[in-house]
């Protein structure tokens, strides 16, 4: 009998074992840098010191668009000022210096966004007020403007962000409440916010959609980095049938949201490989389409209709009834803990507030929708704070330094869009500390330090950010608590929201572990984790990254699990009762051949690990898959998923991993996976494309042969 043990992975000061490497600085981890004596105090300005409105020229009730000519200003953004003017900003492709101080580098993709501003003749100011700090990338519209000027200058955000997948430019539109009649397409880094107290206060009729017509085939497989939250959508587009499109794969959030109508989650049958709705309503038929795997969290629906691989439904209203294998759903009748993501609201004076809503156990539907209907202005226990709270990280200005200043002062932070360049983590070590990124704010550490450490303290929450490896390898990117901690925090634990990681991609970027989790009760709500696969900086021996995720802590609980590609295992557990609600994963694509890829004679490393000291643990709703497309012939793993196995003399399943399927799209000949969990299930390889084991306790195959036909069908049309 092999000895309980918990799961390491190699340590941060030695290279990747992987024979051939050519030496690199990089391949070795700094010592963590101390962090300095802050050399700056934050702004002592509040929210209300920074006011001024940036809107759009000659807007008119009438709708018609304004004829002034756009000329630039002078001494606007292109020596790096931040204009206070009223006035439309103006878009075109330009490959200079951007005013987030970063160059662009992308053969073949949109250039970077350069500003040109029209004269203001006539303004029509919003009742808003928004610090200059957020930068010029944050727009905000008001339902007074002309519709056609806010198209406008919606559809030129999109023309630059459409194909922009490892820019530098980042985006967001904020619609004070009312209603408005757009179609507002999202494309890269850019996020979309009403500014109301419920979803209902901000009305697009039209759409708020995500499109895939810049890919063959409407493949919506690489509709990553972008979001929408806190709105209501009247769908009312022709060409889409007056169905709102949703057809994005990961690192996306459709989150606070009704829909008045119905929602497809990919464009005309293209593939899609999502994604995350959570706290919404939508009044019709939520159609999974193509979607490979896909969760949806809190949300009322009409019906639900489609399936694939892995669907999974957490407290959900309205979800489809579990009927695994022969529809891969999953669905969990509460949702056993959670704090919902922070959100930006203008109040009665027109200023911006921040709302962190309330803890709630065992909750199910919308956490708005019972409010709403009683009449409440903001439901007792969430908390409303006045940006004065807030220190504006803004990248044209600020560092590492100066954002731990301010955290240092007790100052949350809301990050303005845009990339940081850090040479220290950024410390989180006061309780209730805010971070909240928007327009996917990228934080990339230089230096072979961590992108954020949190210390082990109470209800801090880190939500909406990038976190990008840098060239030196870091340790970790983020880690959440100090060490391995019995301390409690389930009465006010720390969240991460739609936290993303990615090493390589934009750059060669180097990370041992992206996300390492040590503070008992964290939950995270939505990440991507993500060695990437294409891009720049990619290969087997380039962006090294050993582990996606490992977690230390006991009772972790985490909604959207999305872990690829990674050098070893994607995910590691060694914490006691741990809860998982959906996994999406992916093998890397490039071993060069199991004499590389392998472990104490064993080929290749599972996916999902659960060490063998754990006692408990639950995971529901996995889809595991094999692409081994880059790397040797014959290269396989044993087994998706390892696990201790509960004593059967008491036939009580504490550690349960249930409902997995594993699917092999592509690969080079003799490539797979031999089993689904331990030694159990069938293989996947160049003539079986799916099999599916509810769990490690009810016998060898529980594969669908309808779903097996459909995975031999998508295979096919992927050679």
């Amino acid at each position: 009998m092999v000895k309980p043990h918990r799961l390491s992975v190699i340590s941060p000061a030695t290279k990747l074992p992987f024979p051939g490497e050519p030496d690199s600085p990089s391949t070795q981890a700094d010592a963590a840098a101390t962090k300095p004596k802050p050399q700056q105090k934050p702004s002592s300005k509040t929210f209300l010191d920074h006011i001024r409105l940036r809107t759009l020229s000659n807007s008119k009730k009438d709708g018609k668009s304004s004829s002034a000519p756009s000329t630039p200003r002078p001494g606007d953004e292109a020596n790096g000022a931040q204009s206070l003017d009223l006035a439309v900003a103006k878009l075109s492709l330009s490959s200079e210096i951007t005013p987030d101080g970063l160059s662009k580098k992308e053969a073949g993709k949109q250039g970077e966004v350069k500003r040109q501003m029209t004269p203001a003749a006539e303004i029509k100011q919003a009742d808003a007020q928004i610090p200059t700090e957020f930068g010029s990338r944050v727009y905000i519209f008001s339902p007074d403007q002309s519709m056609s000027d806010i198209q406008a200058q919606v559809d030129e955000v999109f023309s630059a962000q459409e194909t922009n997948q490892f820019g530098s430019d980042r985006f967001v539109l904020l619609f004070m409440p009312g209603k408005y009649q757009l179609d507002v397409k999202i494309g890269y880094y850019t996020t979309v916010h009403g500014l109301g107290r419920f979803p209902e206060d901000t009305i697009i009729e039209g759409a708020v959609r995500v499109k895939a017509d810049w890919m063959e085939n409407s493949n919506a497989t690489l509709n990553f980095w972008r979001g929408a939250e806190n709105l209501t959508v009247i769908p009312t587009i022709e060409e889409d049938q007056k169905i709102l499109v949703w057809a994005v794969s990961q690192a996306t959030f459709f989150r606070r949201i009704s829909v008045q109508g119905n929602v497809v989650l990919s464009d005309h049958g293209g593939w899609s490989s999502g994604g995350f709705i959570a706290d919404c309503k939508v009044s019709g038929n939520i159609d999974n389409g193509t979607q490979q795997q896909f969760i949806t969290r809190n949300t009322s629906m009409g019906s639900w209709t489609g399936g694939s691989y892995a669907q999974v439904f957490v407290g959900d209203e309205g979800a489809p009834p579990e009927d695994w294998p022969a529809k891969p759903f999953s669905t969990i009748k509460r949702t056993p803990v959670l704090r919902e993501k922070p959100y930006p609201i203008v109040n009665e004076k027109g200023t911006l507030q921040i709302v962190v809503p309330q803890l709630k156990l065992s909750s199910v539907g919308p956490s708005w929708v019972e409010s709403q209907d009683a009449g409440c202005d903001s439901p007792p226990a969430d908390v409303v704070l006045d940006l004065s709270s807030f220190y504006i990280a803004s990248p044209l200005k600020d560092t590492a330094s100066t954002i731990n200043a301010a955290l240092d002062s007790g100052k949350s932070i809301v990050f303005s869009p845009g990339v940081y360049p850090l040479d220290q983590a950024l410390a989180v070590t006061q309780p209730n500390t805010i971070l909240l990124g928007i327009g996917l704010a990228t934080l990339r550490p230089e230096n072979g330090t961590a992108a954020v450490t949190i210390s082990d303290v109470d209800g801090v929450t880190v939500s909406g950010l990038l976190l990008d490896a840098g060239f030196r390898n870091s340790a970790n990117l983020i880690t959440v608590g100090d060490a391995k901690s019995a301390l409690c925090h389930s009465h006010n634990p720390i969240v991460l929201h739609d936290i993303f990681c990615r090493v390589g991609g934009a750059g060669l970027g180097r990370a041992t572990t992206c996300m390492t989790i040590n503070a008992r009760d964290t939950i995270v709500d939505n990440t991507w984790i993500w060695r990437a696969d294409h891009g720049e900086g990619v290969g087997w021996y380039d962006n090294q990254a050993a582990v996606g995720l490992l977690v230390e802590a006991d009772d972790v609980t985490i909604y959207g699990l999305f872990v690829e590609h990674f050098q070893q295992y994607q995910t590691v557990w060694n914490g006691e009762r741990g809860q998982v609600f959906f996994y999406q994963s992916e093998f890397p694509y490039d071993p060069p051949n199991n004499a590389v890829w392998s472990h104490s004679r064993v080929p290749g490393y599972a996916s999902y690990k659960v060490a063998p000291s754990v006692k408990s643990h639950f995971a529901t709703g996995l889809g595991i898959y094999a692409v081994f497309v880059n790397g040797g012939e014959g290269v396989v793993s044993y087994t998706a998923v390892e696990q201790p196995v509960s004593d059967e003399a008491y036939a009580i399943k504490v550690v349960l991993v249930r409902h997995v399927s594993i699917v092999r799209f592509a690969g080079k000949a003799g490539t797979g996976v031999n089993h689904v969990i331990n030694g159990l299930g069938k293989g996947i390889g160049d003539n079986t494309r799916l099999s599916m084991l509810k769990d490690a306790y009810s016998g060898d195959d529980q594969t669908s042969p309808d779903l097996q036909k459909a995975a031999s069908k998508v295979a096919a049309k992927r050679k």
